[in-house]
């Protein structure tokens, strides 16, 4: 994974042997790769000051002003229902002038403020509107997968690379969410003894009894490019199967399953692939593996049986060996799943 060749670069040369000096031509050998590197590194430095003079419009720190004029214009528009993306999204330092505009805004973790390398569209579209505030020149345009169904609804350029976007939503039908309900789960480890370790709900968590970091609670991780407060959901430890079920979830068109590993497991060496199960009203009605180093996230569609008025959803999560699959687990139920949505999202298999 990349660690022998980073020691290797790290590992000091051969000490030269003082005792025994070299003739002058030895040392004009041992001098010519030294010059190569001098030649190099004026070349490397000759090249950045040609970039950064090509590109010092577009890097230039955005002037006050327009900023201002832009969050002012959020303030005075910003509704209940509202959410904001700052683009580049690197650029963090126009985050504390929107943190208390309004509802989602007030605390962490702001979630209003839609932010992340990749933005999740099942979040996004559980707003009515969105507000683009982009700087640096980038275009206020939102281009995530799954968001055709977007209505630009204003457009203004603020003046020094800065501008301002606002676009209305297509409606999301969110019924219920996993991570709502966290206390009333019902979470049990099957171990591979055949003992069956019920974890009751106390303290912000289900105590299994085991090591602690290991019991099922609501975290804030980085899965797939983004920062998420899901269910922790790790399968160990041995060969045993968590088992986490939903009881009396209430009915909906579709079941939303999201999975990932966060990103800390991602880039830790023990472990193997992780299986996740779905089971409804009795039933598998999911099954699919998580690749040990993946920084992936898993969207699953499940459709509801119609006819009932709730449904026992359970999760099963399994890996052989365990170590260091943290694994990050969401799922939401929804009325219905609007076509900006539909081409995000995987369909569930049984198999």
């Amino acid at each position: 994974m990349g660690y022998t060749a980073a020691m290797a670069i790290a590992e000091p040369s051969s000490p030269h042997i003082a005792s025994t000096p070299k003739p002058p031509a030895a040392a004009s050998r041992d001098a010519r790769p030294l010059r190569g590197v001098v030649v190099l590194l004026v070349a490397a430095a000759l090249s950045i000051a040609a970039l950064v003079v090509d590109g010092r419009h577009e890097a230039r720190v955005p002037a006050a002003e327009p900023l201002a004029v832009a969050v002012e214009q959020i303030r005075a528009g910003f509704e209940a229902g509202d959410a904001i993306v700052v683009l580049p999204n690197w650029y963090e330092s126009v985050w504390q002038d929107l943190a208390g505009l309004g509802e989602g805004l007030g605390r962490w973790p702001f979630p209003a403020l839609q932010r992340g390398d990749v933005l999740d569209p099942l979040e996004l579209l559980r707003f009515d509107r969105v507000w683009v505030l982009s700087a640096f020149h980038a275009p206020p345009v939102l281009s995530m997968q799954g968001l055709a169904g977007m209505t630009p609804a204003e457009h203004v350029e603020l003046g020094d690379g800065v501008a301002l976007a606002r676009y209305d939503l297509p409606r999301l039908d969110a019924r219920a969410r996993l991570t709502d309900d966290v206390a009333r789960l019902v979470v049990e480890r099957h171990l591979s003894d055949g003992r069956a370790v019920k974890c009751p709900w106390k303290d912000g968590r289900h105590r299994c009894g085991l090591d602690p970091w290991l019991d099922p609670r609501v975290e804030s991780r980085n899965v797939f490019h983004r920062e998420v407060a899901w269910l922790y959901a790790h399968p160990g430890p041995g060969n045993a199967v968590l088992s986490v079920s939903w009881p009396g979830a209430p009915t909906g068109a579709a079941l939303v399953v999201r999975v990932g590993l966060n990103q800390k497991a991602v880039r830790s060496e023990p472990g193997g692939p992780v299986t996740v199960r779905t089971w409804v009203d009795g039933e598998v009605v999911d099954t699919f593996s998580l690749a040990p180093h993946s920084y992936v996230l898993e969207r699953r569609l499940v459709g509801l049986p119609p006819g009932r008025s709730t449904h026992d959803v359970r999760f099963e999560v399994q890996a052989d060996p365990p170590d260091w699959r943290q694994l990050m687990l969401e799922a939401d139920i929804l009325g219905g799943v609007p076509e900006a949505l539909d081409q995000w999202l995987t369909p569930a298999t049984p198999r």
